[in-house]
């Protein structure tokens, strides 16, 4: 779990910033023996200023990530480059350099099993049963959704990526 922890009144973005700011880049090209890094990316806030909206995230936030090896079975090398912009009244470019080996061996619990599984249940999919989206229509001026909650509406919100088209504007 790759952990974040923002001082108060900062923020940094998610993977689809919105009107404006920088999504993250993760680079793992030093990496050895990793096949691919799989990001898990918890929900993110809704955040306006002069009118545009962003997305992202304010306090504490951990992302899940999940290394798939080339070759089970031998030692990996997770060397992983991250760049992000934080911001307040300013947006500050930050740099994070992290290199963890994994040992090759019989795969043993970690202590952070549980921890990690608790992140990855926060990452929204497809397979959510408290909700369902039956569908999505997208009109001249709106995009209309057909939803079912087992749980409700409240505080819910709806962030739409797409290569195509940009939706920032609250439901």
């Amino acid at each position: 779990v790759l952990k974040l922890a923002l001082d108060n009144d900062w923020y940094t973005y998610w993977r689809t910033p919105g009107d404006s700011g920088l999504a993250p880049t993760f680079d793992w090209s030093k990496s050895v023996n990793v096949k691919e890094a799989v990001i898990g990316w918890p929900a993110p806030q809704r955040m306006e200023q002069e009118g545009m909206y962003s997305f992202g995230y304010k306090g504490v936030v951990e992302i899940p990530v999940t290394l798939i090896p080339q070759e089970v079975g031998k030692p990996m090398i997770a060397a992983l480059d991250m760049t992000a912009i934080v911001c307040n009244k300013i947006c500050v470019p930050q740099t994070l350099n992290i290199r963890n080996t994994v040992p090759s061996g019989v795969a043993i619990k970690s202590p952070y099993y549980d921890y990690f599984n608790e992140m990855q249940a926060k990452v929204p999919n497809a397979a959510n049963e408290n909700l369902k989206l039956e569908t999505a229509v997208l009109g001249k001026d709106a995009l209309v959704f057909t939803l079912y909650s087992k749980t409700g509406f409240e505080g819910v919100d709806v962030f739409v990526e797409s290569n195509d088209i940009i939706l920032t504007a609250p439901p």
